[in-house]
């Protein structure tokens, strides 16, 4: 076991690259207790628990002083690992120093011969560092993915780089399209979700031309890479992808989880683009299959499928707001919809009931979620709250300046310059909506619910072109909009 001045000395090691207020808060304890165990104090077992689980802190290294401080970092200090990889870069040295200008007149024999000894030893070596990184790469992408179901993008990004550095001596394919999948999913969890995008198209490209679509693997990535343009709003271009998958699928196991998924998915495309018979059959198809699949899906994956439902009957007409309201799970996973639908009718009874909720939710990632959340409690507290929204839009598009996002909040600003009693701002704010609407073209599509509050704004204000959207709408199934306006 290891005495208190040892112990004390590696904290110091850990205090390097954190400070001590954050190792006191995150562990749980006070700064003075820290100090104490800096000085010698004999350090409780709880508290290197703690280091262990909140920071990455490698358990061998805190009770030994051996090995790498950090878990995420043992992977590449195997000694095994590093001796392949020394005899790696001499062999290449070696193949590099036979120059192939140098094959020619009667020594071209035995260089050729040296070329090919030396050749045949950097495959081998290849081989031999692909055998032993491979299960160091699978341990580490365990690990990867463990943090990124908690979402604790803190220590995945440590962990990140560790499988980047082992998967450069890796030849395992699927290994390594595994990785730039949890790299995809790294970066739409920071925020960075046209980065998430790129490398989720990358993923699924390179998946297909290695061996098309005949597993469950690129079927689940391309349900990812559809999420991911749907999440840009990319909403025609998720169908055609998810169309042509799910056309690929006659041949595929029924029990695959990735299929319904699909299913669901193409649903709630078809609901956002106006075929909402269409997407109501998908989403009731997908959902009766996703009990029977093979390994099961979380209770939470059904109950978000079918929160994708409720909002098509909210939208045909069948659901009314009140009645989903009054569900004890109503709240759990469509809050956003459910918002969007308030905001809607306008209702500050149902806003009123929704604040707490919404209060709960004010800095959430995604930038229109946040001003959808942000106009809720504004048109429910009235006209004093324009200047919160105003401020909030401006952080928001900081974080993500994309043009729909641009569309959401001056929509939104419409409507509650509207319902201030401010109609030359409304109008103001209604234009700019409009020209970043006709900017988006065909390639991307707003939510519906953002769509119709901004049409109605110009019905209000006295654009006859408004009924136009509205006759479309409700002419396809979409009876929510013939409530009053």
């Amino acid at each position: 076991m290891p005495n208190r001045n040892e112990l004390a000395q590696r904290l110091r090691v850990i205090l390097n690259d954190r400070s001590q207020a954050e190792i006191a808060r995150r562990t749980g304890n006070t700064g003075a207790s820290v100090n104490r165990w800096l000085a010698g104090t004999r350090m409780p077992a709880d508290f290197c628990a703690a280091l262990v689980r909140e920071f990455g802190v490698n358990p061998h290294w805190l009770l030994t002083g051996h090995g790498a401080t950090y878990s995420a970092d043992i992977a590449v200090t195997g000694e095994q690992l590093a001796g392949n990889l020394l005899e790696l870069v001499e062999a290449m040295e070696n193949v590099a120093r036979l120059r192939l200008g140098a094959v020619s007149g009667k020594a071209s024999g035995r260089v050729l011969r040296e070329l090919s000894d030396a050749t045949r030893q950097y495959e081998e070596l290849r081989e031999r560092l692909d055998k032993h990184s491979r299960p160091v790469l699978e341990r580490v992408l365990a690990d990867l993915e463990q943090k990124m179901a908690r979402r604790d993008t803190g220590q995945a990004e440590g962990v990140i780089k560790t499988a980047e550095e082992v998967a450069r001596f890796c030849e395992d394919r699927a290994l390594k399209v595994a990785l730039d999948s949890f790299k995809a999913e790294f970066a739409y969890l920071t925020g960075r979700r046209e980065d998430a995008l790129a490398m989720q198209e990358d993923v699924v490209m390179r998946m297909l031309l290695s061996h098309g679509v005949r597993d469950e693997i690129t079927y689940l990535q391309v349900f990812n890479l559809a999420s991911a343009l749907c999440d840009r709003r990319r909403m025609h271009d998720a169908r055609r992808i998810t169309g042509a998958a799910l056309a690929l699928a006659e041949d595929a196991q029924p029990r695959w989880r990735a299929l319904p998924l699909l299913r669901c998915m193409l649903g709630q495309i078809s609901v956002e683009l106006g075929e909402l018979d269409r997407g109501i059959g998908m989403l009731h198809r997908g959902l009766a299959q996703l009990p029977d699949v093979e390994p099961p899906v979380t209770h939470d994956t059904i109950h978000y499928q079918r929160s994708l439902l409720d909002r098509a009957q909210l939208l045909s007409g069948a659901l009314a707001l009140d009645d989903l309201l009054a569900r004890p799970d109503a709240l759990s996973w469509s809050l956003y919809h459910i918002v969007l639908h308030a905001l809607w009718q306008e209702s500050r009874r149902n806003l009123q009931s929704l604040a707490p909720r919404i209060e709960e939710r004010r800095t959430m990632p995604d930038a229109t979620a946040r001003m959808v959340f942000c106009a809720a409690r504004c048109l429910h507290r009235g006209k004093g709250a324009l200047r919160e929204f105003a401020a909030l839009c401006e952080q928001a598009l900081a974080t993500d300046p994309a043009p729909f996002q641009h569309f959401a909040a001056s929509a939104l600003h419409a409507q509650l310059e509207l319902a201030a009693g401010h109609r030359r701002q409304a109008a103001t704010a209604a234009r700019q909506a409009a020209d970043h609407l006709a900017a988006l073209g065909q390639r991307v599509t707003p939510p519906l619910e953002l769509r119709a509050i901004h049409w109605r704004t110009l019905r209000r204000l006295g654009d006859p072109g408004a009924e136009t959207f509205f006759a479309q709408h409700t002419g396809a199934g979409y009876l929510w909009l013939r409530a009053p306006a």
